[in-house]
């Protein structure tokens, strides 16, 4: 697949003044990766059709195709040195191999989040792009083609506790298996050249929908809640729209009468259908996108998924 137009032009743009030059030698702006803030995984050989931007990440996180993890408070490189052989007799070293870049992430974001971790664990599954401090994007590309670092091995390190003055911590590591990735391919985009910030990067957090009131024979509402999963507290939505939903009665797809409403103090919504419902129907309920398979939804600028709730009719 070839490399977009729009992509092409963020490509290895360094903004250092109207005199910057770019280039193999060393007259121009180097760039160099900073302390990184976030790392994107997306499905292994997965290649970025467009130019990077805030609306085409959500999309790719709203597609299944990317998880981000953000709020990276250290990021260790545990790289091993190369393989180098020397010759007793003359001193002459020959490199007998490369070692894969290894990388170590920690964060503070309590054990719900090591458990999201601890699903990542695999190998082969990924590639990685990186976000660092200044907002520069880090990953690999050919002349046809634009993606994430290969990965290896992706697994979660032991959660620790705080104890003390050293706060509790979650990580994970990865190796990228093919050094010429970043040896010969490696690409960025600056800060300049996305409209990608800090604050975006976050994943999808888990929500729960949950009956407010059993459902009950010839109601054409229904009742229910959203909470967070990990602390299970009410998720302000910021305008759930009929398009948000997706209400199956006994195997058929209901179309909502207008956008559900939430009562301020309860916290409970309600919404609206036509044709009602009878004793015994099966009835679910999920937060729901239709223009994706995954059910993830963007609302005020964050990503939820839900669970499916379901009852059953009482008379």
């Amino acid at each position: 697949m070839a490399i977009s137009a729009g992509l092409q032009a963020q490509l290895n743009r360094v903004n250092c003044g109207v005199a910057g030059v770019l280039g193999t030698g060393t007259k121009n702006c180097p760039f160099n990766r900073k302390r990184v803030i976030a790392a994107i995984f997306t499905t292994q050989g997965f290649e970025f059709e467009e130019a990077l931007s805030l609306t085409y990440l959500q999309e790719l996180q709203q597609r299944g195709v990317a998880i981000v993890l953000g709020k990276v408070i250290n990021f260790t490189d545990n790289t091993p040195e190369d393989s180098i052989n020397t010759y007793d007799t003359t001193g002459i070293k020959s490199v007998n191999g490369k070692r894969p870049y290894e990388y170590l992430v920690n964060f503070d974001n309590g054990i719900y989040f090591h458990k999201a971790l601890a699903s990542l664990e695999s190998f082969g599954a990924y590639d990685v792009t990186y976000v660092d401090e200044q907002l520069n994007i880090l990953f690999t590309s050919s002349t046809t083609s634009a993606k994430g670092f290969t990965c290896g091995q992706v697994a979660v390190v032991p959660y620790k506790g705080s104890t003390g003055n050293a706060p509790a911590s979650e990580g994970l590591w990865w190796q990228e298996i093919y050094r010429s990735e970043f040896d010969q391919d490696a690409t960025w985009i600056t800060s300049a050249n996305h409209d990608i910030r800090a604050v975006n990067l976050d994943g999808v957090n888990d929500a729960i929908v949950e009956f407010a009131v059993v459902p009950s024979d010839g109601d054409t509402t229904v009742q229910f809640t959203v909470k967070t999963k990990a602390d299970v507290k009410d998720v302000d939505l910021g305008g759930l729209l009929a398009a948000n939903l997706e209400l199956i009665v006994d195997g058929t797809e209901k179309t909502l009468s207008g956008a559900p409403t939430q009562n301020t103090s309860t916290k409970v919504y309600t919404a609206t259908f036509t044709g009602a419902i009878a004793t015994g129907d099966v009835v679910t309920l999920r937060l729901n996108d239709d223009n994706f398979t995954t059910g993830i939804i963007l609302k005020g600028g964050r990503l939820y998924k839900s669970n499916t709730a379901s009852a059953t009719a009482v008379a």
